[in-house]
């Protein structure tokens, strides 16, 4: 797993995680959405 932020507002966060885990993590977690910036492949 992996996440990453803005230090100076924490505004967000991004965590990268399984992708057999991600529809999961959706469903359970209305806040979990698709980042746009972020390789979707891993």
């Amino acid at each position: 797993m992996f996440t990453a932020t803005d230090i100076s507002s924490f505004k967000a966060i991004s965590v990268k995680c399984n992708p057999d885990r991600v529809d999961i993590h959706r469903e359970t977690y209305t806040a979990v959405a698709p980042p746009s910036y972020m390789s979707k492949k891993h």
